[in-house]
């Protein structure tokens, strides 16, 4: 018997069941070519368990977050913390504003992590006039910087539109 033979795609779609799960999960992260296969196996699973940020399956916890990437040496410090420590709970929107756009959208086939009164909460809109504020206030924040000499007024050029 030849051991270099690929197995063929049936065949490794039974190996996959009786796969670990967690052992699964990462071969398909890192193995693109067998997506297919592993999509089309029953994914066995003997513990699950969905909490806000994380989840537990069988004997690992998978935590979840946004990862926030800044030029460097502009990270903001909260944001490295939050890197740091499994992303954060929200994303941004092209403003760097929290978004909440789709944050209660729950499309078929999700599991909904969220708690109870979580379901129910309706983030609030941004009031009339809201974006021009911001812009004035950063206006203000760059004359503030150049003013003061801490940075160069190349660097200052951020448009908001």
């Amino acid at each position: 018997m030849n051991s270099n033979r690929p197995l063929s795609y049936d065949s490794f779609k039974k190996v996959l069941i009786y796969m670990n799960a967690n052992l699964r999960l990462r071969l398909a992260t890192q193995c693109p070519s067998i997506r297919s296969a592993e999509k089309a196996a029953p994914l066995k699973i003997k513990f699950f368990q969905p909490i806000r940020n994380c989840m537990f399956i069988d004997d690992t916890i998978y935590h979840f977050g946004v990862y926030k990437k800044y030029p460097e040496g502009e990270c903001p410090s909260r944001v490295l913390v939050a890197n740091n420590t499994d992303g954060s709970s929200r994303d941004v929107d092209e403003f760097g504003f929290d978004y909440w756009g789709d944050a209660n959208a729950v499309t078929e086939g999700d599991v909904d992590v969220r708690n109870p009164e979580e379901q129910e909460e309706e983030y609030p809109e941004k009031p009339d006039g809201f974006v021009e504020q911001e812009e004035n206030k950063l206006k203000d924040l760059q004359a503030r910087l150049a003013d003061s000499g801490m940075v160069s007024k190349s660097r200052l050029s951020v448009s908001l539109c």
